[in-house]
């Protein structure tokens, strides 16, 4: 019986360490497909806000492919042919620094950004974006 009693509680415990690392999962998955990983602005706004939505955004304004090939562009590029801006985007990638990039900024939603309508809906959108920012950092 006690036998019985200690599979159970190793099978329980296996199953829930299953369930959540498929909820994590879940979770990154949901994010990787509905956030712009550059601005971090979510597929909501850029659907009802931007012409074109996310998938326009995610290949025309903010293509991470195009970040990765503008750092290898900089690390391959000889050091003293860079411009002021290249030498400066190339130092705080170093340090390790991301304030060069267009965190919460899109050029796409500069409407929503200033329009003066739904203060009431941007509002919520940036309070759900500031709670989110305290929960990953």
């Amino acid at each position: 019986m006690v036998k019985i009693i200690m599979l159970n509680v190793l099978f329980g415990i296996i199953i829930d360490t299953f369930a959540q690392l498929r909820d994590k999962k879940s979770r990154i998955d949901n994010d990787m497909v509905n956030v712009c990983f550059v601005c971090n602005f979510e597929r909501l706004l850029f659907e009802k806000y931007s012409e074109g939505g996310m998938a326009r955004h995610i290949a025309a304004d903010h293509n991470l492919w195009m970040y990765v090939y503008y750092m290898v562009h900089l690390y391959t590029k000889d050091t003293s042919e860079h411009t002021g801006i290249e030498s400066f985007v190339l130092q705080k990638f170093k340090d390790g620094d991301v304030s060069w990039l267009p965190r919460q900024k899109a050029l796409c939603l500069v409407s929503f950004q200033q329009d003066g309508d739904d203060d009431e809906d941007k509002e919520a959108h940036q309070e759900k974006l500031r709670q989110k920012m305290k929960k990953w950092y």
